[in-house]
């Protein structure tokens, strides 16, 4: 068995929120200050506050679903989860969901909006060729503790898991560093698209870079399923 397969604990948020809680806090002090801040939060201030909401958010909607993936201490977390069909549009809000509007700058709303609809274009064209994968949403090490190997162990989990199922991973990277990272764990690089707020009449004089990559399964280290 793998050391990732004894270090890294996989659950649903239902079955420990606090624990879920924890992992939410861990990823969004890991991903504060983002590249997106600046374009899409009315204050780059509330960067940990929006992000904490957005990863609650993903909790309460798959309450039920092993999407959380931490380590003990809780040093580095994943949000993690097998992509198979899209959800019915019109599936019913769960209790609790925080509306992420108050964070939110309205004049690049309708960025986000095309935004949003190019990633979920790219998922489903993913799974179209490839059926279900491992769609890795959220890598987070505390700030701390990175450069320790910390987000390694979590991946080298995922990586597992998806092997066992031979499905393929499917990520989103935003930075050349996250990039290299995924590289070394042998993530392909699929498409990129700069995203330019003055493209959409914001005069921000910024850019958000986004890295589609996938992940092709390996022969499987462990007998446990996905």
């Amino acid at each position: 068995m793998s050391t990732s397969r004894t270090t890294v604990r996989r659950f649903a948020p239902q079955d420990d929120t606090h624990s879920a809680d924890q992992c939410c806090k861990t990823i969004a002090q890991a991903l504060s200050p983002a590249s997106s801040d600046g374009i899409f939060s009315s204050n780059p201030k509330d960067s940990i506050a929006r992000w904490t909401a957005m990863l609650g958010n993903y909790c309460r909607r798959q309450s039920k679903d092993q999407l959380l993936h931490t380590l003990p201490g809780f040093e580095s977390s994943a949000l993690a989860y097998r992509f198979s069909e899209a959800s019915p549009e019109d599936a019913p809000e769960p209790l609790g969901i925080i509306d992420l509007g108050q964070y939110s700058r309205a004049e690049t709303a309708p960025m986000r909006v095309e935004f949003l609809k190019w990633l979920g274009e790219n998922r489903k064209a993913f799974f179209e060729v490839h059926g279900d994968f491992l769609i890795l949403s959220f890598l987070g090490t505390k700030p701390e503790m990175q450069g320790q190997g910390m987000g390694s162990l979590v991946l080298d989990h995922l990586d597992d898991l998806a092997d066992e199922q031979g499905i393929w991973t499917y990520l989103e990277a935003s930075t050349e560093d996250s990039r290299r990272l995924y590289k070394r764990h042998g993530y392909e690089d699929i498409s990129h698209k700069a995203w330019v707020p003055k493209d959409f009449g914001v005069d921000l004089d910024t850019k958000l870079d986004i890295f589609l990559m996938g992940r092709p399964p390996k022969p499987a280290k462990t007998a446990n399923g996905l």
